[in-house]
């Protein structure tokens, strides 16, 4: 009893929560070898959980750490020692990590034509497709289409032409959809392209404004309503249809003139921009609607 007491009073560790070690902060600290870490993850049997550690990293600490994340991927030698869930966290991960992006490009597009495994290709795809299309190797644009879910060709050559009118989306996003780095989010690889349909269309018509994350980079400038500028609802599923098609997550989603009829009609009201918080509550990311 008192030996148990002195080691809780001095701060020592119990011998029951070794195996809860913050793998995380570890990583993120750059004196602590990367080898050695996993060396040590192997005694302890905690593979798993450093190498979702590292996937977990942001910034410097996972450029840091970039090595050992390349060897979780698929093809990678620490790859069959982890799950396929955190391989396929160590793909989206690895974009953020690599600054030479030509280079990171053409590594996922080779998993996904050699892995054999459906999610893991999928993984490698939806990672390509973060990287400005500038940068992915020849061909790979095949990937991105599906020809029977895409949306009328015409309605796609509509949608970008509003797309790229002063003032509309281009101004701010720019014409690949990368945005402009610590003002305007992009739109390439964005989260807020999930399935929910009603969510950008009350962001599209009323605006938004607050600070917001994409891509694990916060952003906290005005988007301007559209409304006015926009006022023929077909023009608004032209366009969002376009952004959907050419960046989003959600698979070649059609937005109709009639989905934006019917909110902004209910919207008809309202004269201010949405909050973040307000937009988020009624309509989390990840939703489908």
């Amino acid at each position: 009893m008192i030996l148990s007491t002195v080691v809780f009073v001095m701060g020592a560790t119990p011998l029951a929560l070794v195996g809860q070690e913050n793998w995380k902060e570890r990583l993120e600290n750059a004196s602590e070898d990367s080898a050695a870490l996993w060396a040590e993850a192997e005694r302890r049997e905690d593979v798993a959980g450093l190498a979702s550690a590292v996937t977990a990293l942001e910034g410097t600490a996972l450029q840091q750490r970039k090595r050992l994340l390349v060897r979780l991927v698929p093809g990678g030698d620490l790859a069959h020692e982890v799950g396929n869930e955190v391989q396929v966290q160590a793909l989206a991960s690895l974009v953020k990590a690599s600054p030479n992006q030509r280079a990171v490009a053409y590594k996922l597009w080779r998993i996904n034509q050699l892995t054999p495994n459906d999610s893991l290709r999928t993984a490698a795809r939806d990672a390509l497709k973060v990287i400005p299309e500038e940068f992915r190797p020849a061909g790979s644009e095949a990937l991105f289409v599906d020809a029977s879910s895409a949306p009328d060709p015409a309605k796609l050559a509509r949608g970008k032409e509003i797309y790229m009118r002063p003032g509309i989306c281009f101004t701010c996003h720019q014409a690949k959809g990368e945005g402009i780095a610590g003002a305007f989010p992009p739109l390439a690889g964005s989260e807020w392209l999930d399935d929910d349909t009603d969510r950008l269309i009350k962001i599209v018509l009323k605006g938004l404004m607050g600070e917001i994350s994409v891509r694990g980079e916060s952003y906290n400038s005005v988007m301007a309503p559209l409304e006015v500028l926009l006022p023929d609802d077909s023009e608004v599923a032209d366009v969002l249809t376009y952004v959907r098609h050419e960046w989003g997550s959600a698979a070649n989603a059609d937005v109709t003139t009639e989905q934006v009829t019917a909110i902004r009609t209910a919207l008809k009201d309202r004269q201010i921009p949405w909050q973040v918080s307000e937009i988020l509550s009624a309509h989390p990311l990840g939703g489908k609607k």
